[in-house]
């Protein structure tokens, strides 16, 4: 009987460890799996610490960093003459940023998230006349 035991626990473990779902800490982020007219990138939860190069994206519209570990905007592919003229919003929400910087370039951003992040002021986004 004891076997018999045995060999049901063995299942449930089993069964519990395909069920368990792994969040890996990533160094880069894969965005291989993207088509390139894709208009919305969602890597919330994903451990960002840098912001990668979306200068294939030539549609892209809507990108979320939604809780990560971002502290900088700053970027040399980050920009709006690297495939991101068209970008209407931009979430930040909870990062650790600590300075807003490098986003008055994005002058058809209508929608900016940087809530619940590092800064102590509002700043360098006066170019962003389109903001709601």
């Amino acid at each position: 009987a004891s076997s018999l035991a045995e060999n049901q626990m063995d299942e449930k473990r089993k069964q519990l460890q395909s069920q368990t779902i792994y969040y890996p800490v990533p160094e880069k982020v894969d965005l291989s799996g993207f088509s390139e007219d894709i208009e919305s990138i969602d890597l919330s939860l994903s451990r960002v610490k840098n912001l990668e190069d979306f200068s294939r994206f030539t549609n892209l519209k809507s990108l979320c960093f939604r809780s990560n570990l971002l502290k900088t905007l700053i970027s040399e592919f980050f920009t709006a003459d690297k495939g991101l003229s068209k970008i209407t919003e931009l979430d930040f929400y909870d990062n650790q940023i600590e300075k807003i910087e490098g986003l008055n370039q994005f002058v058809t951003l209508e929608i900016l998230d940087l809530s619940f992040n590092r800064f102590k002021k509002i700043e360098n986004i006066e170019q962003l006349i389109n903001l709601r």
